[in-house]
């Protein structure tokens, strides 16, 4: 499985889209053009005490021995791959999407389901990422994303995607062969830990935004 993430960036010109590494080791997979803007959608992430408390302590397992893995900062959903739009197309696509959610969208919650390992397209980085259900939920917001990105000729997200929150990554060469063993086991563990807790696992899915460059829309909070 394969999954895209926004890069972030410091200086204007990063905001678009550039092949070159970014501070963190991340890689951009498009070429510069000038006009295009990276733009990204996806739910935000409000994360709770437990969550934010559980990934240190799953971050810890992979970093037992080497410390390869990096925590990620600001956590979110992918409803879109990260593609280079068009900065005039940028308003149409947010003002498209905002007002079909008024319409379509209502709001729910989902839940920590597991940990795994995905890679981001090239192979340059992996993600330890949550699962999460409420599957039929999430794949309603794609249709509609991808209803309105169809219409102004953009890519749509990917078939029978993997919801997920990524929360740690890792660019080292050899990261595969440095996994611990008995990670699955012993993130399980952490997670038996954690369920005991009311609502621990519990993620609201309830501001979805757009970024484009630098600039984050919030589509559904007032």
């Amino acid at each position: 499985m394969s999954l895209v993430l926004y890069s972030s960036s410091e200086s204007e010109n990063e905001e678009r889209v550039s092949t070159e590494q970014n501070q963190n080791d991340r890689v951009r997979l498009f070429a510069h053009e000038e006009g295009n803007w990276a733009l990204a959608i996806y739910a935000f992430v409000d994360c709770s005490s437990y969550i934010d408390t559980m990934i240190d302590d799953v971050i810890d397992i992979f970093n037992e021995k080497t410390e390869i893995w990096k925590r990620l900062g600001e956590l979110h959903i992918s409803l879109s791959k990260t593609f280079p739009v068009r900065f005039h197309h940028i308003e149409s696509i947010r003002k498209n999407i905002q007002n079909e959610l008024a319409i379509s969208m209502n709001r729910f919650s989902t839940h920590v389901e597991d940990v795994t390992i995905l890679n981001n397209e090239d192979g340059s980085t992996s993600f330890l990422v949550f699962t999460l259900d409420q599957h039929r939920q999430f794949s309603r917001l794609v249709e509609i994303i991808d209803k309105i990105l169809n219409e102004h000729r953009y890519p749509c997200y990917y078939e029978n995607p993997c919801f997920h929150v990524s929360f740690g990554c890792s660019t080292h060469k050899n990261r595969e062969e440095k996994l611990p063993h008995d990670w699955k086991e012993k993130c399980q563990s952490v997670f038996k830990q954690y369920r005991c807790q009311p609502n621990s696992m519990i993620i609201p899915i309830d501001d979805i935004c757009l970024k484009a460059g630098k600039r984050v829309y919030h589509l559904t909070k007032s």
